[in-house]
């Protein structure tokens, strides 16, 4: 990845003076080119640190570019930033993966200091393995890889769930601010921002809790409590509870229990986060329309549950070191599915406590990825 700066803009060449000159400054290089197209071949070919897209998002083409860099091994690590103007073009700027959102038209001081406040979030302090060595931290690792794989991951999925939040609750404040009867219409957009606004807090919750309970997993002080539970209610439950982000996505998910399913053995409401983490990161990676499946069985001793997508592959050297703290971050810049946060080395700790185990493995036949499930009976 080079020291540039791709901006994608249509205005004249001699409105983009201010800023190449203070990007000069800085150390980056300005290429500026004027459509979307020329835009993803040049990221593609020599990936800039950030790209820029100078846009009112007013149509899909700016919309996909972003959805294409974040999908592309290639570019998945370029910082994404937007223009907008509305509080509904923030959030589908958001929903799309830009990483930081930025005002209309493009205003150079704005754009250096996001740059440098990006460059801040990415440096290394030359003394963190000796502190580490004095202070472990249990929460992000104990190691100055797992910390700082930690904490590049932390950072990019922590900060998207809190964008949607803030764009709904703003767009929320315009209607109200419009002081006129609501409509049918104005009645169904406040309800689905309203669920925005509930679900990616839960989100944020859920991101969390994982990362600090897997710390306790680690050390064995997680409290396990084991009993009878019914897999299939569970995997009902999350889909409801995700509804709106499946509906968001245009995802079909269907629930196939075999018949007289037995109960599995464990702890009903950590299986039930362990769930939704697979959810989570299934939905992060799964394509537009797909068809994700849920099947649970049992298999000769154990109760089996897997979900399976067609969305992104989980690259084969890393079918195991998914599961690991430091790979994360590793293996999203080489075009890999991941973890989102720490949800797929906390589900697998949790259920290896209660007895049980998770692998995940994609299939280059049907370009399927299926997040496998084991738990002991119940008996």
């Amino acid at each position: 990845m080079n020291a540039s700066i791709l901006l994608v803009s249509k205005r004249s060449g001699q409105t983009h003076h201010l800023l190449r000159q203070a990007l000069r400054a800085d150390g980056y290089g300005l290429n500026v080119v004027g459509d979307i197209e020329t835009a993803l071949t040049e990221a593609r070919q020599n990936p800039p640190v950030a790209l820029i897209l100078e846009s009112e998002l007013t149509g899909q083409d700016d919309l996909a570019l972003c959805q294409w860099l974040r999908t592309d091994p290639a570019t998945i690590a370029v910082q994404m930033l937007v223009t907008t103007r509305t509080s509904q073009q923030r959030l589908a700027a958001l929903e799309a993966g830009a990483d930081e959102l930025l005002t209309f038209p493009l205003d150079w001081v704005e754009v250096r200091t996001r740059l440098r406040s990006l460059r801040v979030e990415q440096s290394r302090l030359p003394s963190l393995e000796d502190f580490l060595h004095h202070t472990p931290d249990l929460a992000l690792g104990a190691n100055p890889v797992d910390i700082l794989g930690s904490a590049d991951l932390l950072a990019h999925d922590l900060k998207s769930p809190l964008g949607i939040i803030v764009s709904s609750t703003e767009m929320l404040r315009d209607l109200a601010e419009e002081r006129r009867p609501p409509n049918q219409a104005d009645l169904e957009r406040q309800s689905m921002m309203l669920e925005n606004i509930l679900q990616a807090a839960r989100r944020e919750t859920f991101l969390i809790n994982d990362m600090l309970d897997l710390a306790k997993l680690e050390i064995d002080a997680y409290p396990i409590r084991q009993e009878p539970v019914d897999l299939e209610l569970i995997a009902h439950t999350t889909a409801q509870a995700n509804a709106a982000a499946i509906e968001r996505k245009n995802i079909h998910l269907t629930v196939n229990a075999s018949p007289d399913l037995p109960a599995a053995s464990g702890d009903r409401e950590l299986i039930g986060r362990v769930f939704n983490v697979l959810l989570d990161t299934t939905l992060k990676f799964a394509s537009g329309s797909d068809t994700v499946v849920w099947t649970l069985a049992d298999s000769g001793g154990q109760v089996t549950a897997a979900l399976t997508d067609h969305g992104r592959p989980l690259l084969p050297e890393y079918a195991e070191r998914i599961f690991e703290r430091s790979v994360q971050w590793e293996a999203r810049q080489q075009g890999s599915r991941t973890s989102v946060a720490m949800g797929l080395p906390f589900a697998r700790a949790a259920l290896r406590r209660m007895g049980g185990n998770l692998t995940a493995s994609s299939n280059t036949a049907d370009n399927s990825t299926t997040f496998l499930l084991r738990l002991p009976l119940a008996r």
